[in-house]
């Protein structure tokens, strides 16, 4: 194309498809732009969650867990092998899974991963927006 930069007219053009493929490409361009090893993922925050599967298994992770309906502000509630039941299920919610796959897509750029935390909170002014945070941690060999 004219006025392509040559290198970016030679690179091929990788079909993205997938949350977790757009994810962990901005994740990699931003870590290493930082001078960040990429193998180093922590958390994958997910802001103002909508839909509507996933806000009903946090209502009921939380009145299971915490006897509350909604999350409280940072640093809300934490779901992990101490609450099997409700952790399972935030995993199972898309972006739970989502988180996921990222890990599980990208095992070579990232090493070993999973989730073993997910954290819930609310906007500390209002009630309307709930946020998630998954915590990786590295495991095997």
């Amino acid at each position: 194309m004219k006025g392509m930069d040559p290198d970016l007219a030679e690179a091929p053009i990788i079909k993205l498809k997938q949350w977790s493929d757009v994810t962990f490409l901005t994740y990699s361009l931003m870590a290493k732009a930082q001078n960040n090893p990429v193998n180093k993922l922590r958390h994958i925050f997910r802001h103002n969650i909508a839909t509507l599967e996933t806000r009903e298994t946090i209502r009921r992770a939380l009145e299971q867990e915490y006897q509350v309906s909604q999350p409280s502000a940072w640093p809300g509630q934490k779901f992990n092998g101490e609450h099997v039941e409700a952790f399972n299920a935030m995993m199972g919610t898309p972006h739970g899974s989502a988180a996921a796959f990222v890990a599980a897509q990208h095992k070579q750029q990232l090493g070993l991963k999973r989730v073993n935390e997910v954290t819930i909170f609310r906007d500390s002014s209002e009630n309307r927006g709930w946020h998630l945070v998954f915590t990786f941690e590295d495991f095997g060999t």
